[in-house]
């Protein structure tokens, strides 16, 4: 039997990413995005583990994928484990967002109206969820750019949003 059709095994699935948020940690990428399919926000790791260069490469800045998903053999904790969604290295690019305004287009459905509804109101003074918490890490919200000042703490960059309920965040 061939390598790809043993990946296609009745516990594995395929599903639509729009990815959104790509985080840079120490020489590898966290990628994540809004999923039509399921209408969630996913945190792919390829077979587990962070993207490297070579893998971001592959989609660009932000795109919309088709990936396979795997089952996960083991995982963080809670929050993180809600979106935390193991993925075959093959994914296929089906369309790259050039222009920043089909990506918004694509993704205003999938936004929170505030802060605490994209966490499920458990975020702790406005600041965190607590470990080991079932609900949603990752989120979105549309917030008008005057809602959103940068500023540096202790050397770091921080920010502190407004949201549409008037309620601060650092």
């Amino acid at each position: 039997m061939e390598k790809s059709k043993q990946k296609n095994t009745s516990s594995s699935y395929n599903i639509k990413i729009v990815t959104s948020d790509i985080t840079y940690m120490k020489d590898t990428f966290c990628v994540a995005g809004w999923s039509p399919t399921t209408s969630e926000m996913k945190r792919l790791m390829i077979e587990g583990g962070h993207w490297s260069k070579n893998d971001l490469k592959k989609i660009g800045k932000y795109s919309l994928l088709e990936v396979g998903v795997v089952p996960k053999q083991g995982g963080r904790n809670f929050p993180h484990k809600t979106e935390d969604t193991w993925i075959e290295k093959d994914f296929r690019v089906i369309h790259r967002y050039d222009n920043p305004r089909f990506l918004v287009k694509e993704l205003k459905f999938s936004a929170s109206r505030n802060i605490q509804d994209a966490f499920k109101g458990n975020l702790r003074e406005n600041s965190y969820v607590p470990f080991k918490t079932e609900c949603p890490s990752l989120g979105a919200i549309i917030l008008n750019a005057e809602n959103i000042k940068f500023f540096r703490k202790d050397k770091k960059l921080r920010v502190q949003i407004t949201d549409s309920d008037n309620q601060e965040y650092d």
